[in-house]
């Protein structure tokens, strides 16, 4: 049974957990939003956005969406159609509603990333990797003008890895399919299910389990797509690539090479696993393996300086990165004592 001091110290811990997500949050959506992707001189642009998107309709005179810079986003629905509700429901003007829906979206997806963290690492590791999270997602807000699923997404992301790892098949299965109707780069999750609680003794039920997962997430994903045609368009992987390559040298000419957005979110967790891959937990070495494989698939089919994608993939390798940092200062602190 805990004493009162303990569980004095057990609210504080908490009360403290909610006021860093909480500076977190409002930081980067009033500080840094403030001056992007909610700035006024492009509330029109962002209006007009949303109503192509409710409506599925392009504006006159553009032919594709790929013309628009926007292919695939007409499925992308869930953040547009909350945002039209709170606006029809509660008179609350459609960007007001993105923000709410950012913010609270935003500090809830770190208020659960902490627990996430700490499943296996101690408090101040997990908290670390908050403030971590938090001084990487400012690059999320930049090259952007409609994004508003972003912090949904991430959102949605946390609470998938934390079903993956704890195997809730159910919870899993539906989340999933509401998750892809938020953004749909979530349809090959089911793999990451796969590789982290395939063995020999469970492969036949891991692997129809799998299967499943697949058959709701793709099922979902060309359900939106026949919903709502005409979003896609044929796209050029080799012109992607070559896109690619020529900002990532033209980002670097006016700053140093690791000021890349991709650098300064990988370079530091990817050095961590590199000193420790987790050869003791297979979520973890599932989340590395398969977070390397989709970051080769994001370079060949989207615009890899907008690392809004991109974050998901860190957050799979961010715990072993962590426990990584820890030997690390353990080692150095044994050795100092010695």
């Amino acid at each position: 049974m805990l004493t009162i001091v303990e569980q004095n110290r057990q609210r504080a811990a908490f009360l403290l957990l909610l006021l860093l997500c909480g500076v977190l949050t409002l930081t980067l959506q009033s500080a840094v939003g403030s001056l992007s992707i909610y700035s006024e001189s492009m509330e029109l642009q962002r209006l007009q956005a949303h109503e192509t998107i409710l409506h599925n309709r392009l504006p006159e005179n553009v032919s594709s969406w790929g013309e628009l810079g926007a292919n695939g986003t007409n499925i992308r629905i869930a953040s547009v159609y909350i945002a039209e509700g709170m606006h029809q429901l509660f008179g609350i003007s459609v960007i007001h509603s993105y923000w709410f829906i950012d913010t609270t979206s935003l500090f809830l997806a770190l208020f659960l990333l902490y627990f996430f963290l700490k499943h296996w690492l101690p408090p101040h590791y997990a908290a670390l990797g908050l403030v971590y999270v938090g001084s990487i997602l400012p690059l999320t807000y930049l090259f952007a003008l409609f994004h508003p699923w972003d912090r949904l997404s991430l959102l949605s992301w946390v609470v998938l890895l934390m079903l993956v790892r704890s195997r809730r098949i159910l919870m899993l299965s539906l989340f999933l399919a509401l998750s892809v109707s938020i953004k749909y780069d979530v349809v090959l999750l089911p793999g990451l299910y796969w590789m982290a609680h395939v063995n020999r003794k469970r492969f036949v039920r891991i692997s129809l389990e799998t299967a499943a997962l697949f058959s709701i997430s793709f099922g979902v994903y060309f359900m939106l797509r026949a919903i709502f045609p005409g979003g896609f368009g044929g796209g050029n992987m080799a012109g992607l690539v070559a896109e690619n390559l020529q900002r990532m040298v033209s980002l670097t000419i006016y700053f140093p090479p690791v000021a890349y957005p991709p650098l300064l979110v990988f370079l530091l967790p990817v050095l961590l696993v590199i000193f420790r891959f987790p050869k003791e937990d297979q979520f973890l070495r599932a989340g590395i393996i398969y977070a390397s494989i989709l970051i080769c698939y994001f370079f060949v089919r989207s615009h890899f300086e907008e690392v809004r994608a991109l974050i998901p993939l860190m957050l799979m390798i961010l715990p072993a990165a962590l426990l990584s940092l820890q030997e690390l200062l353990d080692n150095q602190r044994n050795v100092n004592n010695a």
